[in-house]
């Protein structure tokens, strides 16, 4: 067994691997607990994760592994306006603009926190991207965190109720107390959704989503099957896919068969590597299997029928117009950062305290706290992004002929940009909640990762 060398790369690695592996547990200590009208204000609440200070660690020691970098490494020089550094100040310019909100946000402590956490995802962004840990490596460790959480889902379904403990930041639900998140028709009864190590099922399906799109790239450059052969890859797609359908989240299981619709399409057309291989095919008849025997749930969740899926169309509709009616009234500044909720109860108190909650959709949301100029600074940092990653793959002399010799690159970014974008259209903990940012931190630092590595030819 060969020792640990007590090097600063060989630490960021493994405070890298304990982060993925930790992030979805939500342990925290509270410093300010809320209430809205008597009910538990969830958005409203002060704390520290325990992951957010291992990601501090982490940062600490990824800039000391930076220096050193840079020391042993002979600088040429080079245009100071590079795509990457362009890229670089437009997102820190964001990240600027959630902590100026705090000077205009009605609740200036709860602004801070969110722009921190915002700064956070946008540190674990670069960290995942710039760092020692390779694709292979970090999308490695980010599958295996999930496979506890796919586990624990399995005795919440099956005994419909969730276990509280304050070390792994659980909370209690039970299917037949209000409150809980819930699938209901007469049919079926009234049937609880498995939460995982979550605050909501939700957030659950768009981790384990996530972790599903990882999974079929690592399938893909075969770093589970050279070791494992294909019974590892079985088993963990079988806990993984199995998570992602007891979450019952509509918006994480159609970005999944998004991806799913274009790996067929894909494999039509590719017809060699992993698309030729029982495992990619297992995964499609698990997937195709699980939605027969979970069909009657699965309908009722995909229709508008039963009471309380009409009233959560009614409800998302409505919070919909609120958000727009919330970003004319607030333009330029919005209402700053976190305060959405906030914003909603000043606007009218008289309402229950549960029903003051974020906008399900991140780009009404961004408008709504971050205003027309938070708006617009994310969007320059997105294209910015492309243009450097764009400008990272091999051109061809011929301008004209760049799409074609580069529809590998097109085809990815795609992808990856649409399998997004269907889950923040349709819910708000991606940007909302400390969790959902560090998910998007993973994910993008992935993707772009995964696209340099050029590992997708």
């Amino acid at each position: 067994m060969a020792r640990f060398h007590w090097t600063i790369e060989n630490v960021l690695k493994n405070l890298l691997r304990v982060f993925l592996v930790l992030l979805p547990w939500q342990t925290i200590v509270m410093t300010r607990e809320s209430f809205l009208n008597g009910v538990k204000w969830e958005y409203g609440t002060l704390g520290f994760y325990g992951s957010e200070i291992l990601l501090w660690i982490t940062f600490f020691v990824f800039i000391g592994w930076i220096f050193q970098k840079s020391k042993s490494r002979k600088v040429k020089g080079k245009s100071f306006f590079t795509t990457d550094r362009i890229f670089l100040f437009f997102t820190l310019l964001f990240v600027l603009w959630g902590f100026a909100s705090i000077i205009w946000a009605p609740d200036k402590d709860l602004a801070l926190q969110h722009a921190l956490h915002i700064m956070e995802a946008v540190i674990l962004f670069l960290i995942v991207l710039v760092g020692p840990l390779s694709f292979r490596q970090s999308g490695y460790w980010f599958v295996l965190g999930a496979v506890p959480v796919a586990i624990l889902a399995i005795p919440q379904f099956i005994f419909q109720t969730t276990w509280a403990s304050k070390w792994l930041g659980l909370s209690s639900h039970v299917s037949w107390l209000p409150g809980a998140s819930i699938v209901s028709s007469d049919s079926i009864g009234r049937l609880l959704r498995s939460y995982g190590s979550f605050s909501h099922p939700n957030v659950f399906g768009g981790y384990m989503a996530m972790v599903f799109v990882w999974l079929i790239a690592l399938f893909s450059i075969r770093v589970f099957g050279k070791k494992y052969k294909y019974l590892f890859q079985y088993i963990l797609s079988t806990f993984i896919i199995l998570g992602l359908f007891l979450s019952f989240s509509r918006s994480a299981l159609c970005a999944s068969m998004f991806l799913l619709f274009v790996m067929i399409l894909y494999s039509i057309y590719n017809r060699k590597g992993f698309f030729r291989s029982s495992s990619f095919w297992y995964i499609i008849l698990l997937f195709v299997s699980l939605g027969m025997i979970f069909s009657p749930i699965l309908e009722t969740r995909f229709s508008v029928s039963s009471r309380s899926e009409v009233t959560s169309f009614v409800e998302r509709t409505s919070s919909a117009a609120e958000s727009w009616n919330m970003f004319q009234n607030n333009t330029w500044t919005g209402v700053g950062a976190g305060n959405y909720t906030l914003a909603l109860y000043q606007k009218d108190s008289s309402r229950p305290g549960w029903e003051y909650q974020p906008v399900h959709n991140v780009g009404l949301l961004v408008g709504a706290e971050m205003g027309l100029v938070g708006l617009g600074l994310l969007s320059l940092s997105v294209l910015s992004c492309l243009v450097f990653l764009s400008s990272s793959v091999e051109k061809t002399k011929k301008k004209k002929d760049w799409l074609i010799d580069n529809m590998s690159f097109v085809f990815v970014v795609v992808m990856f940009s649409f399998f997004y974008l269907i889950l923040a259209f349709f819910d708000h903990y991606l940007f909302s909640s400390y969790v959902g940012l560090m998910m998007t931190g993973v994910y993008w630092g992935l993707s772009c990762r995964f696209i340099l590595a050029d590992v997708h030819r």
